[in-house]
C-alpha cells in the first residue's frame, strides 16, 4: 500500500459502484464488503496484489471516519496502519482483510470493526472490564498470533478472569487481548 490509502479507498468505492454496490464509510458497508469477500474469496485471493490494498484502505477509512484516528505508515511492517488511540490501538487493515480471506467469518473484518466499536464505546457485554464476556479469540498485541479458542490457564489470574499467555512470544494478555502489565 504505497499509495495514499484515502485514494485507494475511493478507488474501491468507484469499482464497487460500477457493479451496483454503493459503499459508505460505515458498519453497513463493512458488512457488505465482508459478505463480498466471503462470496468471492478465491478470485480475490488469486488477484490479492490488486485487491488487498483496496479492501484494506477502505476498511481503514471506515474505522477512521467512524471512530477517529489517523493513517500512519509503519516502517517495520512496511505498510499503512490505522492508529486509533495510543500505540496499543493500531489496526493493520490489509492484514485483517488477508486474515478474513484465509479464515473466513472466524476472522471477519466486520468482527474487527465491531471490536473497535465496542472498545470505543465500552458497551458490548461489559467490554474492557474484568466482568465482561469475550466470546472471541484475540490476537497477541506483540506478535499478532491468534490465540486458541480453548486455553489452559497458566496462572490463577488467567483461570479466574480469563486471558492468554501467547505461545509465540510469551506475552501475557487479558481476555480482551490487551497486554497485562506486571505489577
Amino acid at each position: 500500500m504505497d499509495q495514499d490509502p484515502r485514494q485507494l479507498a475511493e478507488a474501491l468505492r468507484e469499482r464497487m459502484r460500477a457493479v451496483g454496490m454503493a459503499l459508505e464509510y460505515d458498519r453497513a458497508s463493512v458488512a457488505h464488503l465482508a459478505a463480498y469477500l466471503d462470496h468471492n474469496r478465491e478470485q480475490i485471493r488469486r488477484e490479492s496484489a490488486t485487491w488487498l490494498p483496496l479492501f484494506g484502505a477502505f476498511m481503514g477509512e471506515c474505522l477512521i471516519v467512524s471512530f477517529g484516528g489517523r493513517w500512519e505508515h509503519s516502517a517495520p511492517a512496511a505498510q499503512w496502519c490505522v492508529v486509533l488511540g495510543g500505540a496499543d490501538k493500531t489496526v493493520y487493515p490489509s492484514d485483517r482483510v488477508a486474515r478474513h480471506l484465509a479464515h473466513g467469518p472466524a476472522e471477519s473484518i466486520l468482527a474487527v470493526y465491531d471490536a473497535v466499536a465496542a472498545d470505543k464505546t465500552g458497551s458490548a457485554l461489559g467490554h474492557g472490564s474484568k466482568w465482561g464476556i469475550n466470546a472471541g479469540t484475540p490476537s497477541c498485541p506483540r506478535c499478532g498470533v491468534v490465540q486458541p479458542a480453548v486455553r489452559l490457564p497458566r496462572s490463577f489470574k488467567e483461570m479466574l478472569w480469563g486471558g492468554w499467555t501467547c505461545k509465540g512470544c510469551g506475552c501475557v494478555m487479558d481476555k480482551w487481548g490487551r497486554e497485562r502489565v506486571r505489577k
